[in-house]
């Protein structure tokens, strides 16, 4: 289907094809063995890159592109997406740590 047929379809009846319409998802895609191999190696890939303390964007790109079949204008902000919440996740570890730091007597993660 076309982009501009895709719109027209999902466009109220009286006002015609959206100019930018919503991305509408295809659960269809989710149920492959491909997506769940690409997830678990992102998650491996994730749980290195965050202990190596490295962003691990070039990496995500390649496991999206290459175990997930998604094209290089999509596995780039996806990548990136990855990355910012992997950034969040360990910045609530740390922030926790710190809290955590003066009752066990231990030194910051973070050094300020």
């Amino acid at each position: 289907m076309t982009d501009l047929a895709l719109m027209a379809a999902h466009a109220p009846p009286d006002v015609g094809p959206a100019l930018h319409p919503f991305w509408v998802f295809d659960w269809e895609e989710i149920w492959h063995p491909q997506v769940a191999v690409c997830s678990a190696v992102l998650f491996l890939a994730g749980v290195l890159c965050s202990a190596a303390g490295i962003g691990g964007g070039g990496v995500y790109v390649a496991v999206l592109m290459v175990l997930g079949g998604v094209s290089t204008h999509n596995a780039v902000p996806l990548s990136k997406a990855i990355v910012f919440f992997g950034a969040l996740a360990s910045l609530v570890v740390n922030l926790k740590r710190l809290k955590e730091a003066p009752a066990r007597k231990e030194k910051s993660v973070i050094d300020f």
